[in-house]
């Protein structure tokens, strides 16, 4: 019923409460907002780009390779 009264599949539904249940598996809006503002201030941070990776992501570029991700979208 909450799924299709705000015109989502059922399983969006199920993902969040489950994802977003406090310790004692209960749904809390407050919860949930406060864990998505943590979730947002940890992204913040800066994330390492190893060395390694960027020699292989410059050394596509220059042979013009495509993403695998791209190929897979491209193949669907």
């Amino acid at each position: 019923m909450i799924a299709a009264a705000i015109g989502k599949d059922k399983s969006v539904v199920c993902r969040e409460l489950k994802r977003n249940a406090n310790l004692k598996g209960a749904y809390s809006f407050e919860y949930v907002q406060d864990m998505a503002e943590l979730r947002k201030e940890r992204m913040k941070k800066p994330r390492k780009f190893l060395l390694s990776v960027k020699k292989e992501v410059v050394a596509c570029i220059q042979q013009g390779v495509v993403a695998t991700a791209d190929r897979r979208q491209d193949e669907a």
